[in-house]
């Protein structure tokens, strides 16, 4: 299993903003399991098309996040995946 973690804005959080520092450890912290890597999105529909892009043999999975949806623990997301 590979990770890519993308989020949606317009342009690439400094890398000290508080979202560019939990960027860099959420990633730091995964890659010690599985491959990871972050790539940034301006849109819904530019991620997508990435995604139906990057299709191989294996389908890839999308995990969307999104403040209004259910908050999962720890332990829930990592069941998820």
């Amino acid at each position: 299993m590979r990770i890519l973690l993308s989020p949606i804005r317009s342009r690439q959080p400094s890398a000290s903003s508080l979202e560019g520092q939990l960027l860099s450890s959420y990633l730091s912290r995964a890659a010690r399991y599985t491959p990871c890597t972050q790539h940034i999105f301006s849109t819904e529909a530019k991620l997508l098309d990435f995604v139906a892009d990057a299709a191989t043999r294996t389908r890839p999975a999308l995990l969307l996040a999104d403040s209004r949806g259910q908050q999962l623990t720890s332990e829930d997301l990592a069941t998820t995946l």
